[in-house]
């Protein structure tokens, strides 16, 4: 017998996800149609039957469950009160969180059952996996938020005047806004610039004495997920996967190119000029200071903002030309200097010691796990039609 893991409807986990993993999914229940849809969720009694029953199954060995965020639902609380009736061998817990990353720890804990773990190593599992998840949630209207309480009125009434399209994140069970965009369509990019930087964070370094083929390789797991047109989730999904596997290039070109001391840099892709928002950074500019301009650039949306940025790519530019000039004055004066010694030192001279070579660090780029992801009724009764919502997930590295 194995420890059985138990979610809800609300974290989107596809079926046959779930029984690969072993993963029990119980209905959360939707009433209603259209904007008059609600939902309610699982209660005490419910939850007591279910535990019960798996609690049986697995032979007494424990079962561990994972609900909606307790500030979203009801659902945990009276999960809780369950767990208080069926015995100790049942564990609870508060994901703080929606969607697939429910999914992904519920998965995590699958697997770790599977493979014969305890309760504690089964939770454990989940909770790991819930320690690196994000979830962020766009939505095209608010209204469905703000009718179910996901969103105050004074909120939803100050993003409705603004008319931009917000990005939230659901982040210690509480939903906030983490970026705004007025179109559908920037939307999408900064959900896409999201998830690259989740990648880049899992991205490991590996030292030169390491044999690149023995070390671990990191993982992730991202969902996208559409409340009932696939299309532009689809789209995302294919722009998240181009994106990871033109990172993992970049890494390699980098690790070539610093194969020597003092590394030459890349040049710029062809068809990929460096302009954001009506302003272009100049090539000379430092690559992190370019990119920090950029965002500042890409995020503008009003004149001011765009005075702003432009004010600061003419500032960043015209610093990095002075720094261009006075290395090559410094260049000029070391060769003035040097030929000056050559004619006073007309002896044969010790040579130099050669410059130390650094070694290059190669990097390794997650194996990321995609998943278009459909939400359920009880999820998209509070996210309303074209919501788009992001998930990921790191996982322990893999040998």
């Amino acid at each position: 017998m194995a420890v059985q893991v138990v979610t809800d409807s609300t974290s989107c986990l596809p079926a046959e996800l779930a029984a690969a993993a072993g993963v029990t999914v119980v209905p959360i229940h939707a009433d209603g149609k259209g904007v008059e849809r609600t939902t309610a969720g699982l209660s005490a009694m419910e939850l007591t039957a279910q535990y019960a029953r798996l609690l049986e199954r697995s032979g007494d060995e424990g079962v561990v469950a994972l609900h909606i965020a307790k500030g979203l639902s009801a659902t945990w609380s009276n999960g809780t009160t369950a767990a208080g009736v069926v015995g100790d061998a049942v564990r609870v817990i508060d994901t703080e969180s929606a969607g697939m990353v429910i999914g992904y720890a519920a998965l995590a804990a699958g697997e770790c059952a599977q493979q014969g773990g305890t309760v504690d190593e089964v939770e454990a599992a989940a909770r790991e996996t819930l320690e690196s998840a994000r979830l962020w949630l766009y939505v095209h209207r608010i209204d469905a938020l703000r009718k179910g309480g996901r969103l105050s009125t004074a909120r939803s009434l100050f993003t409705s005047a603004l008319a931009f399209k917000p990005i939230f994140e659901i982040s210690g069970g509480k939903l906030t806004l983490a970026a705004r965009s007025r179109t559908q369509s920037k939307a999408m990019d900064r959900l896409l610039a999201l998830v690259v930087e989740q990648v880049k964070n899992a991205t490991v370094e590996i030292s030169p004495e390491d044999d690149p083929a023995a070390a671990p390789t990191p993982s992730m797991r991202v969902a996208v997920h559409y409340a009932e047109d696939p299309e532009v989730a689809a789209e995302l999904l294919a722009r998240i996967q181009v994106a990871v596997q033109e990172l993992g290039e970049t890494e390699a070109e980098a690790a070539e190119g610093a194969s020597t001391f003092g590394s030459t840099p890349r040049q710029p892709k062809e068809g990929k000029p460096g302009r954001r928002g009506g302003v272009e950074v100049e090539d000379s500019v430092k690559p992190a200071v370019r990119e920090v301009v950029n965002e500042v650039a890409r995020s503008a949306t009003t004149f001011l903002e765009r005075v702003v940025a432009s004010r600061a790519v003419q500032k960043f530019t015209a610093v990095a030309e002075a720094e261009h000039a006075d290395s090559e004055a410094s260049d000029s004066t070391a060769e003035n200097a040097g030929t000056q010694s050559s004619a006073e030192n007309s002896g044969p001279q010790p040579s130099a010691e050669e410059e130390p070579v650094q070694e290059p660090r190669a990097h390794v780029v997650p194996k990321v796990d995609l998943h278009l992801v459909p939400m359920g009724e009880a999820v998209q009764t509070h996210t309303g039609e074209g919501a788009v919502a992001v998930s990921t997930v790191r996982l322990p590295p893999r040998k």
